[in-house]
């Protein structure tokens, strides 16, 4: 009799530690994409600084309802849409690739390709010049090679 008492209150106290465990597994899964999206997400009340590090009671606030849409299950985008929505650009990262916001990603793509071009034809320009240098020396008789050698060490 006394160890049907002994197990059964074993398998409550398994029971009762399982589904804390669980609840407690949950919590830190949501607070860990609550942390993730505070990181990404650019505060609206400290400018330049993201929602993670502001210290603003505003920010504290926005950070907990962040943190309840995530427990009810809502997407990242989801909530960054929502974000956006009602603060704007200014919650945002990095702008979107859309509209305007897409030149952001293609001005330095377009300026890296413009700066390959011109290094590229000044390399190929300064090649010709070395041959026809070499042409003009070659095709000096040796008179005219010697004057020129003497006028170049007059400088």
């Amino acid at each position: 009799m006394k160890r049907r008492i002994f197990v059964r209150a074993l398998i409550v106290i398994a029971v009762t530690f399982a589904a804390f465990s669980s609840a407690w597994a949950q919590d830190q899964a949501v607070d860990t994409k609550a942390n993730e999206l505070y990181d990404e997400v650019m505060s609206p009340f400290c400018p330049g600084r993201t929602l993670a590090n502001c210290p603003s009671p505003q920010a504290a606030q926005l950070r907990e309802r962040i943190k309840q849409r995530v427990a009810a299950g809502s997407t990242d985008e989801q909530i960054k849409d929502e974000l956006y929505e009602v603060y704007g650009e200014v919650v945002l990262g990095a702008p979107r690739k859309e509209g305007f916001g897409l030149l952001a990603y293609v001005l330095p793509a377009l300026f890296i390709l413009a700066g390959a071009v011109v290094l590229v034809s000044w390399i190929t320009s300064m090649k010709r010049a070395r041959v026809t240098d070499a042409v003009v020396a070659d095709t000096l008789d040796s008179e005219s090679r010697e004057r020129l050698e003497s006028e170049l060490s007059q400088l």
